[in-house]
């Protein structure tokens, strides 16, 4: 210290002089202020995330142990407990699973073909489309041995007719009109109410407002002041040729209002008579898609024909954008009548087994329901095979009963 110039006296006079520090902040403050200071909180923090993990291991590992213990000795509480653990884990394993099931029965039982059909959600009264062969959509009489035929004219959301034939099993008929055969006005009012029209592709349209009757032969709608079917002449037509499609057996229909006067429609003033033709529409037939995509064979009850050279001809040429021809490009025939049959042949060999199935069904059933509109048989000819889809070529072909099959089941 000899060689240095600050002295320890010196340096005491300096630390003498220094003030003297004071803290007058109470503990109370100091420990708020240190809860607050950042550096601790990343310190305290750092220390969590470090204590964590060893938890999680160590509470997985007794888990584990406990699993395997319970598998020995029991392995089916341990599925149990596994499940309980899930549920604990994920939140509501179950309850998802258990949604995810209820979905895809949904998903079935809405792609069943009772559900698709949708007649009234109900087992006895539902409706399927059933055919021997799935391109086959036509009736044939020997479709009808264990059924009663039900005819109705359907409307689509493009207001095209479409005549339905429902099948309905005569047990059913049995137990609901006993040993009286029902009319068709009767099958209407019995079981067109019950008939799911959008699940079948169609519009909700039956059944029609107002009251039906009978007068000897003659058929008798009494209409309310107030209904739809006369807002223009597309709503007029609909409503004619639904009911010349749905009502066989009786000569006219009859149009009153009420209190039994004649029918006044806005757009054609006195509605007259409609002649009823049970089938015999003298009408050629053709391919209709509705907006869902279904197909149908449907006349055109627009264009009635003198004879069935003349139908058979024009059913040759599409129509509009919604009736389509059942011929395909390429193909062509010649009609001429022997002995009340009509024949059929083609100009150049048809095989049916180079031909689109659908469309080769198309073609054969639109021929024989043209042909049917006139009440006549069909001779097809310059055909191969001849026998297809249960069709026997070698023979005069029976006419169809109705277009467009469906079994109520």
């Amino acid at each position: 210290m000899s060689n240095n110039n600050w002295s320890e006296q010196k340096i005491d006079e300096l630390l003498s002089q220094v003030p003297q520090i004071h803290d007058t902040r109470s503990k109370d403050e100091v420990f708020k202020r240190l809860q607050q200071d950042p550096r601790l909180a990343d310190v305290k923090k750092e220390k969590r995330i470090q204590w964590i993990p060893p938890a999680v291991a160590v509470a997985a590992m007794v888990t584990l142990t406990l699993l395997v213990a319970s598998f020995i000795n029991n392995p089916q509480q341990v599925e149990k407990a596994t499940s309980d653990m899930a549920v604990t884990e994920e939140g509501s394993a179950d309850m998802a699973e258990e949604n995810t099931s209820m979905m895809k029965a949904t998903e079935t039982e809405e792609s069943s073909p009772a559900s698709n059909q949708g007649i009234n959600g109900s087992e006895e009264f539902s409706t399927i489309l059933a055919n021997q062969d799935p391109i086959l959509t036509a009736v044939y009489p020997a479709d009808t041995k264990d059924y009663t035929v039900f005819h109705i004219g359907m409307v689509s959301d493009d207001a095209i007719v479409v005549p339905l034939t429902v099948l309905i099993p005569n047990r059913k008929i049995v137990n609901e009109f006993g040993d009286e055969k029902p009319t068709s006005l009767d099958l209407y009012n019995q079981y067109a109410a019950q008939l799911v029209e959008p699940a079948l592709g169609f519009a909700e349209y039956h059944p029609y407002v107002g009251q039906f009757s009978e007068q000897q032969n003659q058929l008798i709608h009494k209409l309310p002041s107030k209904h739809d079917y006369d807002l223009s002449s597309a709503t007029i037509n609909s409503y004619d040729e639904s009911i010349m499609e749905t009502f066989y057996g009786y000569s006219q229909v009859v149009f009153q209002n009420e209190d039994g006067s004649q029918a006044y429609f806005d757009q054609v003033g006195s509605k007259k008579p409609e002649q009823l033709r049970s089938g015999n529409t003298f009408s050629s037939y053709y391919l209709y898609t509705n907006q869902q995509g279904k197909q149908f064979l449907v006349p055109n009850l627009n264009k009635t024909h003198s004879d069935i050279q003349v139908a058979m001809t024009e059913m040759k040429t599409t129509q509009s954008d919604y009736l389509k021809s059942v011929v395909p490009k390429g193909v062509d025939y010649e009609v001429r009548d022997e002995d009340g049959t009509n024949h059929i042949r083609f100009t150049q060999q048809l095989n049916l087994e180079q031909i689109d199935p659908q469309a080769a069904s198309h073609l054969i059933e639109g021929i024989l329901l043209t042909n049917g509109s006139f009440g006549d048989e069909v001779q097809f000819e310059n055909i191969v095979p001849l026998n297809w889809k249960g069709f026997d070529f070698t023979k005069p072909v029976p006419s169809p009963i109705g277009a467009n099959k469906y079994i109520w089941e």
